[in-house]
């Protein structure tokens, strides 16, 4: 319960600093301070900043079952967590990555042995989670271009959150790229295996304009 509240602030913490790094004077202003990487979201692209000196590459999915249209990504020096949520079907998908310090051993929990992309998996059924899904509405080009010329502060980001009760879930384990990746999801087994092997690194944004 604990870890589940960690990461739903910082997906809030990553999410607004997506929002205001569409604005370009302030994403100049930040710019020298984070690594950027991509995110391509369900219902369109999107950048997201990791701050400090992060020493992994996080994974995101380059497939994803259609009517998904919310994501939220949480990163930390040490880990990312991205999550999905299809609001006509009630269906989540949420990816933790860890990365793996020297000496960890690669301990799969016990459930139906598998495989992701030829590495040994284990797929957990029948868990029970609620979930609170943090959404937040992206800054309309008009409001940043307003901004910009006047040089007032943004509004705020308006939070909504929504929470959603699984009965039926699964929890899929493997690890790797030196992670152990955790996908959590009520989709089918079919479904969470694609996504599972359709992982690769988000792109690294090396251009950030200069202050």
């Amino acid at each position: 319960m604990k870890r589940g509240k960690v990461w739903a602030a910082l997906a809030v913490l990553i999410i607004v600093i997506g929002v205001m790094i569409s604005v370009p004077a302030v994403r100049a202003q930040v710019g020298g301070l984070l690594r950027w990487f991509r995110f391509e979201g369900p219902a369109g692209g999107g950048e997201v900043a990791v701050p400090g000196s992060v020493e992994f590459t996080p994974l995101r999915p380059t497939y994803l079952p259609a009517g998904f249209q919310a994501m939220a990504v949480g990163l930390n020096p040490e880990a990312a967590s991205l999550s999905y949520w299809n609001a006509a079907t009630q269906q989540i998908l949420i990816i933790d990555e860890t990365r793996m310090g020297r000496g960890q051993q690669n301990a799969l929990p016990s459930g139906k042995r598998m495989k992701v992309n030829g590495q040994p998996a284990v797929l957990v059924t029948g868990l029970q989670r609620n979930i609170s899904f943090v959404q937040l509405p992206p800054t309309p080009e008009a409001t940043a271009q307003i901004s910009e010329q006047t040089e007032e502060p943004l509004a705020p980001a308006v939070v909504t959150s929504e929470n959603i009760a699984v009965f039926d879930g699964k929890l899929l384990v493997w690890y790797a790229d030196g992670m152990r990746i955790e996908m959590f999801s009520n989709l089918s087994e079919e479904e969470m295996i694609k996504v599972a092997e359709s992982l690769a690194p988000a792109e690294e944004i090396l251009d950030t304009p200069a202050p």
